[in-house]
């Protein structure tokens, strides 16, 4: 009977704790890919934006494409954010899911004198792609009106006024920024 009762004790926990791994907590897969969860979906009018805040687009866009956070830890640049943003170019995948990625490239916004990253992502399943690119070079020759319409996007959401775009990084400099991140975590 002790034992039952010690069981039923310790369920919620071990079914929190089982439920809390769904979401991405680690920068890497066990597999040694990127991952990220996807957070808002494509057409959302909802989004949690860059300082963490949740915003109505109301009389703004709809999310351009499926949007995500990778987990990192906060440093000064990041205003104590605990994740960065990113937009995901794959298909429909529900909200919450966690999927391995490859960085493709850093917009980079600047907010008052501090950098924020921004990055692009495509899926590690080459099915799931929307474009088939894994390099800023190869996005710009494949699909320059997809970074165009997401520098667009970026730099004139109504509650983020005070963010500026300042230029687009390299799939090199995705990955190191995300690694120098993860390494203070």
């Amino acid at each position: 009977m002790k034992l039952r009762f010690l069981v039923f004790l310790a369920l919620p926990f071990i079914i929190f704790s089982s439920c809390s791994e769904s979401s991405t907590s680690s920068l890497k897969s066990e597999n040694g890919f990127y991952q990220i969860e996807v957070t808002e979906a494509a057409g959302s009018r909802v989004w949690k934006n860059l300082k963490g805040e949740i915003d109505t687009l109301e009389s703004y866009l709809k999310t351009p494409v499926n949007m995500g956070e990778f987990p990192v830890s906060p440093m000064d640049s990041l205003n104590d954010r605990t994740f960065i943003k990113a937009f995901i170019l794959n298909n429909n995948d529900k909200v919450g899911e966690v999927m391995e990625v490859y960085p493709v490239a850093v917009l980079k916004m600047l907010d008052g004198e501090r950098s924020i990253p921004f990055m692009l992502v495509v899926p590690k399943d080459a099915d799931k792609r929307l474009v088939d690119v894994r390099s800023l070079y190869e996005l710009q020759k494949k699909c320059y009106a997809c970074k165009s319409i997401m520098e667009e996007w970026v730099s004139n959401l109504p509650s983020q006024k005070e963010l500026v775009f300042f230029g687009w990084e390299n799939e090199q400099r995705a990955e190191r920024l995300l690694d120098e991140y993860s390494e203070a975590r």
